[in-house]
């Protein structure tokens, strides 16, 4: 029996993972759930529903990766494999480059 100890960040994360993959169809990768789950925003049933929404009209053009972005937090998604690659909650307040994208969907 492990007696590791765990943090009050890592329970959340662990309960949000739960709650997203209860409700959606898409899977998020490591760093997408992490970055959720340590932002100030909530993705609420509406917000992914509206992100799922967004991936079917990226799919539905063809794209291959597209960036979907719903109330302020930008996705970036790979539709071939139906997969969150990550998130980001402050993208109007750094600087970034995002490539290898073929597709933006504001939603």
């Amino acid at each position: 029996m492990s007696n590791k100890k765990i943090t009050t960040s890592e329970l959340r994360e662990k309960l949000f993972i739960e709650q997203l993959n209860e409700v959606s169809v898409l899977k998020f990768s490591k760093n997408a759930l992490h970055r959720l789950s340590i932002s100030d925003s909530t993705l609420s049933v509406r917000e992914l529903q509206q992100l799922q929404l967004g991936f079917e009209k990226a799919a539905n053009k063809g794209s291959e990766v597209s960036l979907i972005i719903v109330n302020n937090i930008a996705y970036i998604v790979s539709i071939k494999n139906s997969t969150v690659i990550t998130a980001l909650s402050d993208y109007g307040t750094k600087k970034r480059v995002i490539n290898e994208i073929d597709s933006i969907v504001f939603m």
